[in-house]
């Protein structure tokens, strides 16, 4: 259980954002025996894991709008197809005609 000060020091992370704590740890700022070390660490984890999870997501998302086009693409090739049967039909009958005339 966090104690408010703990939540409080979240809530900055929180504002700094991710790229500067980074930073932070990069200069030196929260080394190995820094009592808020744990702490970063585990809000680190926390937006990795979100991060990840809006990936999935998205990669989620994307691939059901291309499994719709995919159905969308099969359905419009359907139509063309019984267009062409239809054309090929009425280009049949129009030269039967044609040669039943002459």
């Amino acid at each position: 259980m966090e104690s408010a000060a703990d939540q409080t020091f979240i809530d900055t992370l929180e504002k700094e954002g991710e790229a500067a704590l980074r930073l932070h740890f990069e200069r030196g700022i929260y080394p190995d025996g820094h009592p808020r070390r744990r702490l970063v660490l585990e809000w680190l984890k926390k937006k990795e894991i979100e991060r990840n999870v809006l990936s999935f997501d998205f990669s989620k998302r994307a691939a059901d709008a291309a499994e719709r086009s995919a159905r969308a693409a099969e359905r419009a090739e359907r139509w063309a197809l019984w267009a062409v049967m239809i054309g090929l039909f009425a280009v049949s009958i129009t030269v039967f005609l044609w040669y039943r005339s002459t």
